[in-house]
């Protein structure tokens, strides 16, 4: 047999929360850091070339290989109309960086070799990083060089000696 319940059931009906509850102001976050300047792939390779080619094997340390780029890019932005305002008029003006102004700026023959490999994306990571504004000690101090003699402050005018290491001898002069 099948029976049905005829007396409602009551359930019990919980009371509504009718208060709000206060509104809190989320913590300040950190802004998002901004986006890491674009590459331009050319000046990118340029640079690498040349630090590969300035500042060569293991010997020489990060620092000094951004101290290199910064140089050609102190140049660019000098002031002074001896230097010109893109790099790879800096690079290849004559008896600046080796035989760069007659060979165009390309990659020395050693490059190709298995054991520079290390050297040669060491050289594309710094470029790299110099190019997205992660410079040393010499950017933006005015007029710095570069010379694998410690003799070249005596042709310079007054050099200023700021760092040796390896076979590069860096100068600040005005």
């Amino acid at each position: 047999t099948i029976t049905f319940a005829t007396d409602p059931v009551e359930t019990p009906v919980e009371p509504i929360e009718t208060t709000v509850p206060p509104t809190t102001t989320p913590a300040p976050t950190e802004p998002p850091a901004p986006p890491e300047p674009e590459v331009d792939p050319e000046e990118l390779e340029m640079l690498a070339i040349v630090i590969f080619q300035e500042a060569g094997g293991d010997e020489c340390c990060d620092e000094c290989r951004r101290r290199v780029a910064d140089v050609v890019l102190n140049r660019v932005e000098s002031p002074y109309a001896y230097y010109p305002d893109d790099i790879y008029s800096v690079l290849t003006q004559k008896y600046q960086y080796g035989r760069l102004y007659w060979t165009g700026i390309v990659w020395p023959e050693r490059a190709s070799h298995a054991s520079e490999q290390y050297a040669v994306e060491r050289a594309y990571r710094i470029a790299e990083e110099v190019l997205q504004g992660k410079h040393s000690d010499v950017y933006g101090t005015g007029m710095c060089n570069q010379a694998e003699y410690s003799v070249f402050n005596k042709y310079w005018n007054g050099g200023e000696y700021i760092h040796h290491c390896s076979d590069l001898y860096f100068f600040k002069s005005e």
